[in-house]
């Protein structure tokens, strides 16, 4: 299987081998052009890996929308997202993730610029995010780089009756919701008026307020553990973050508060590696154990442009292939 070097030069025979980049966790994988599908065991070494290891680095990846799909089935089922069945996946990651138009230039804008704050990929979905994959296409010359925060460390820097309390905990993960009421989606009489990442326009800014109101009325918000058992290592992590809306059991006010105080206490205590991008990167994570976000950069003057996709959970929470 794979070898973890404590000094770039050893060498090694293994498929692949894997060098530390932060305290505890985050490795860069070298020895592996992933444009060429994996054996089975190399696959299965990646796996074990990522849940060792949380975050994988692979540097001077040459990636298309098949190569792409190819490395994430290795993880398991694909998030269709917001795709209909006639949409191939391949077309859809052609797209791109950022804030490039189509004229090639900077617009401005985010894919989605609530992901500078901390949240796990999907969690507010039944089936949540097992591990994202995200390949880097276009970069700005400064900022857009992407931290992780390791949940696992956050859950065994508790003391033991926090912990005890926490796992008695559920809360709900509301994606709107959140973004919406707790995170000051602003209102659409009080744009902003320099762009920036609220430059959307005012029609398409009142139709995500109608978004906000349906999703509200319609939308049953499934429930999560506080903390999360990793299926494959048994872990603990602490699983909130920014998509976590309230905590349950709880009057709606306290329940809300509860959760932004349990996301203060937990992100003061964690580890965390912060990723600065390299055209041609590819990075996998495991969203079982890590909360990541954006950090900001210059949306109208600077592009960034990233495939991404997202491996999906059953309902049981067990990988689904």
């Amino acid at each position: 299987m794979a070898t973890i070097l404590s000094e770039p030069e050893t060498a090694s025979a293994s498929p692949f081998s894997m060098r530390p980049l932060a305290k505890g966790f985050a490795v860069q994988v070298d020895g592996l052009d992933l444009s060429k599908r994996v054996d089975p065991d190399t696959a299965a070494g990646l796996r074990q890996a990522l849940a060792d290891h949380k975050v994988l680095v692979f540097r001077n990846q040459d990636l298309d929308s098949d190569a792409l799909i190819a490395v994430a089935e290795q993880f398991g089922r694909i998030f269709p997202g917001k795709r209909k069945s006639a949409v191939p996946l391949k077309d859809l990651l052609a797209r791109l993730e950022g804030n490039v138009g189509k004229d090639g230039k900077p617009n401005g804008r985010l894919y989605d610029s609530w992901g500078l704050r901390w949240h796990s990929d999907v969690s507010w979905s039944d089936h949540p995010g097992v591990a994202t994959m995200l390949h880097s296409i276009m970069l700005p010359d400064a900022g857009g780089h992407t931290e992780f925060a390791d949940m696992q460390a956050s859950f065994d820097a508790l003391t033991p009756d926090q912990q005890a309390e926490l796992e008695r905990m559920s809360a709900t993960h509301n994606f709107w919701c959140v973004r919406a009421f707790r995170h000051g989606m602003i209102l659409p009489w009080a744009r902003h008026p320099a762009g920036g990442l609220h430059n959307i326009s005012l029609k398409e800014h009142l139709f995500q307020w109608l978004r906000v109101v349906v999703h509200s009325l319609t939308f049953k918000a499934p429930k999560h553990r506080a903390v999360m058992v990793h299926p494959v290592t048994g872990r603990k992590s602490v699983y909130l973050g920014h998509h976590a809306w309230r905590i349950l059991g709880l009057p709606w006010p306290k329940g809300i508060s509860l959760v932004n105080r349990l996301n203060r206490r937990t992100m003061a205590s964690t580890e965390v590696y912060r990723h600065e991008w390299k055209v041609g990167d590819l990075v996998i994570w495991d969203n079982q154990s890590l909360l990541h976000r954006l950090m900001p950069f210059d949306t109208r003057n600077q592009p960034r442009q990233m495939r991404r996709l997202v491996v999906i959970l059953d309902k049981k929470g067990v990988l689904t292939t």
